[in-house]
């Protein structure tokens, strides 16, 4: 009976590691910033701040337009981002994670990253502005250009944006391949380090399943590994990552490739068709 009960237990945990693996949350350094019109403080992660500091400005919101405008800076800068003001050009430019806003006051066309857009293409009067000497940007357009995601409460006349970096840059959570039953088959990634510090990412490669002689590896500047590694990147510096798959025999097979930060993961799902 105490046998029977010990493989129980080993087996659920099994069940949960694996679980846990294949299906742990994805996408780290979850930002959750919350404002209210006609308040001068906002929270990002619970944390309260002021909007503007020390000018008790507060968010606005434009009836006629439909659209909440306010000084942007503080969400920028929280993020890690940056903001300048162009006195010349009346512009205000915002970078941020590789993204990169022009905004000019009174001007209905913004630019993102290389492209013009309107701000609001159902309605040309949406712009930003300035009132009582501050800068006051369209929240949503900004945000969600940024990479956001935004919603408006409308009964609490709250704004709730939501924003996740990633190390591994531009990807998809699944990746499927198709191989030859003698083949290598190769996915590039890019790492990329989006904090105002130096970091250690944990690199790791698992087969969920696959044929037995199917062989699997990830490579850093020519050095290769066959499931663990570590990497340590500056701030805003890129690294490739090459995945290689090797597939001896026909079958299916499925990886999983994850980077770790402190309590952060991001995984990608591999699936194999070999033959």
């Amino acid at each position: 009976m105490l046998k029977i009960k010990k493989l129980i237990f080993l087996i659920i945990i099994f069940l949960t590691v694996n679980y846990n693996l294949v299906f742990s949350k994805t996408n780290q350094l979850d930002y959750e910033i919350i404002l209210k019109v006609d308040s001068p403080y906002l929270t990002i992660n619970s944390v309260v701040k002021e909007i503007d500091p020390g000018r008790n400005t507060t968010p606005v919101l434009i009836k006629e337009w439909g659209r909440v405008v306010l000084p942007i800076r503080v969400i920028i800068e929280s993020l890690g981002g940056e903001i300048y003001w162009y006195q010349d050009e009346r512009k205000v430019s915002i970078v941020l994670d590789g993204n990169k806003i022009n905004l000019w006051i009174n001007n209905s066309v913004a630019n993102v990253n290389g492209l013009n857009k309107f701000i609001d293409e159902t309605n040309p009067n949406v712009k930003p502005i300035i009132i009582n000497d501050r800068t006051m940007l369209p929240i949503r357009f900004v945000a969600e250009n940024l990479g956001c995601s935004v919603d408006w409460l409308q009964n609490e006349k709250k704004v709730v944006i939501n924003y996740s970096k990633k190390f591994i840059f531009d990807y998809k959570n699944e990746i499927y391949l198709s191989l030859k039953e003698e083949e290598k088959g190769e996915i590039k990634l890019k790492l990329r380090n989006p904090l105002n510090q130096e970091i250690k990412l944990n690199l790791a490669l698992y087969s969920i399943n696959k044929p037995i002689n199917w062989v699997s590896e990830f490579c850093i500047k020519d050095i290769c590994f066959f499931e663990k590694g570590e990497i340590s990147l500056k701030n805003n510096e890129e690294q490739g990552v090459e995945i290689y798959i090797y597939t001896k025999g026909k079958g299916v097979g499925e990886f999983i490739f994850c980077v770790s930060y402190e309590d952060h993961k991001e995984c990608i799902n591999i699936k194999i068709n070999g033959g």
